[in-house]
């Protein structure tokens, strides 16, 4: 049964990869709808809303195609963390204490609630940078290079390791039942 396989780690990367590049745009929509901010709104157009968003987006479809993957690499980085820690997890349970996993009821709610919720504190930093580079319109992040990292070094420097996992309490207890919940019903 041996440790860590290299074929839990591909297979997450790869789901990972996958799992970004489809989530990324529509979590950038999300975030900047949720702080109140339109998701073209640090797009240069002249005034004339979403007629010239329109026009604006058939002259040049791929710098707004770039500008809805705004925080595209700390979604990969949070979903390799994510998936990566989730697959390992799970690998390992299966593997280590088949006794808890394959018990009735018990087992998938513990695969789905306790390995992802625990794979949400490796992934959770990347999480939060996300959402500052998602939410800015000020253009701060916007050509940063290594911008996750800096976001991350920054919300430590000024608010310590709390502000890393700021909103981890009820991202963790979603996660927690949600996951749970979902693999009961799953087996």
């Amino acid at each position: 049964t041996g440790g860590l396989r290299p074929s839990v780690l591909v297979g997450a990367m790869a789901a990972a990869t996958a799992r970004a590049t489809l989530e990324s745009p529509l979590d950038f929509i999300k975030v900047r709808r949720q702080v109140g901010k339109d998701a073209m709104a640090d797009v240069s157009t002249s005034a004339g809303g979403q007629k010239n968003i329109l026009r604006s987006f058939a002259a040049s479809p791929i710098s707004h195609i770039r500008h809805l993957y705004h925080g595209y690499f700390p979604t990969l980085f949070r979903t390799m963390g994510l998936v990566g820690s989730f697959f390992i997890m799970v690998d390992y349970s299966v593997r280590y204490i088949p006794q808890v996993i394959n018990a009735p009821l018990f087992g998938p709610f513990f695969k789905g609630a306790v390995c992802a919720t625990c794979a949400w504190v490796f992934a959770f930093p990347f999480e939060t940078a996300k959402s500052v580079i998602q939410s800015d319109t000020s253009g701060k992040y916007k050509s940063m290079s290594n911008a996750t990292f800096k976001v991350m070094n920054e919300l430590y420097r000024t608010k310590g390791l709390a502000g890393l996992y700021r909103g981890f309490g009820p991202g963790a207890s979603r996660s927690f039942f949600a996951n749970g919940t979902s693999m009961v019903v799953y087996a």
